[in-house]
């Protein structure tokens, strides 16, 4: 999948900061004033990736040993107030795995449940080996620094940190950096915690505080590039659908040989694009893509009804097509299925919709 990639400049500021002898290689490539790049909200992925190459170049071998040390939790704006201040572990991981994005695009976070465990689980967004293991390394540390503020202890050996990738050259500095055993060439990127953990209350539990930044989270994410993208695109998979099964085989078919009708109308019904199709569609876990839909006040059904209703207005005004018939191309297998959605969405049937735009 093609994405336009981006990080925020608080990491640049705080990899300044941690290395001033970096600045002449960071000024090389960006070819503008530090103080401009590091006011800018985010760094645009093509030049975020050229620095890493070259910092690599020039012998640093990991971005979270080397310079991010002094990252923590509260360096990450409303996102870091709102996981510190949240009631509880769980919703400060779940808030944490819902709004990495308006920090960073590199990868995709997941929180689940699964054998009494409780994972949060980095998946990678970009095909940089060397991006995505220095990103992931670092974005590790900071959920490893949440967890333990509000457990109050260090993870030791309760926790887990597993990486996709091979083991580094500093597998054992990295080891004892984070104070967790880590293992390598496993099948997700993770840290994983006992689920018992996940009800302990946050000792910075404040309401007041964890909603206001809540606010300004949802506010930063719907405001990214790709956030209502998802939303249209989503729609047009749906649109589309319903299109090209109105001009395909299958429906003349339906229009031609009633005697076929119902076999067909059973086929349109199951190639209706489920949400597990469309979630694979955006490279997601149904879960993710469910709590994308719900940023925007949707879900796959509204939005499965929103576009059947546009587009059975289309036929029932723009084409000589029967009810039934039209209701086969909107995936319902019985036509009274159909004219009962219908009159659920405009207080009347098909043919009294039909009738009204005539007149």
């Amino acid at each position: 999948m093609k994405q336009h990639h981006y990080l925020s400049s608080t990491y640049i500021k705080l990899l300044i900061q941690a290395n001033k002898q970096l600045e002449p290689l960071i000024i090389s490539v960006v070819n503008m004033p530090l103080d401009k790049l590091i006011n800018e909200s985010f760094i645009d992925g093509a030049m975020i990736e050229s620095l890493i190459n070259l910092f690599h170049q020039h012998g640093l071998d990991s971005w979270v040993l080397r310079h991010n040390k002094q990252l923590g939790v509260s360096s990450h704006g409303p996102l870091g107030f709102a996981v510190l201040t949240a009631a509880n572990l769980e919703q400060a991981i779940q808030v944490a795995a819902d709004y990495s994005s308006i920090r960073l695009s590199y990868y995709d976070c997941i929180f689940r449940h699964k054998n009494k465990r409780a994972e949060f689980i980095f998946n990678e967004q970009t095909k940089s080996s060397l991006t995505s293991r220095w990103m992931i390394e670092s974005g590790v540390y900071v959920v490893k620094q949440l967890i333990e503020t509000i457990v109050a202890h260090p993870l030791g050996t309760n926790a887990q940190i597993t990486f996709k990738h091979a083991p580094p050259s500093y597998r054992k500095e990295l080891e004892n950096f984070y104070g967790v055993r880590c293992e390598f060439e496993q099948e997700i990127n993770a840290i994983c915690i006992p689920s018992s953990w996940c009800q302990i209350s946050s000792p910075l539990s404040e309401p007041a505080t964890f909603n206001s930044n809540l606010r300004k989270c949802q506010e930063l994410k719907q405001a990214l590039p790709g956030e209502q993208d998802i939303i249209k695109s989503t729609r047009q998979i749906l649109k589309n659908h319903f299109e090209q099964l109105t001009n395909s085989a299958t429906f003349n078919k339906l229009e031609h040989k009633k005697n076929h009708k119902h076999q067909n109308s059973s086929s349109i019904q199951n190639n209706t694009p489920s949400l597990s199709f469309l979630a694979q569609q955006k490279h997601m876990t149904t879960r993710t893509f469910t709590r994308h839909l719900a940023k925007h006040d949707y879900s796959y059904r509204k939005m499965l009804e929103e576009v059947r209703q546009q587009h059975a207005c289309h036929l029932l005004e723009n084409t000589h097509y029967n009810i039934a018939d039209i209701g086969a191309c909107l995936g319902y297998l019985e036509s009274a299925n159909f004219i009962r959605a219908f009159k659920a969405w405009f207080s009347c049937t098909p043919t009294q919709w039909r009738k009204n735009r005539k007149n």
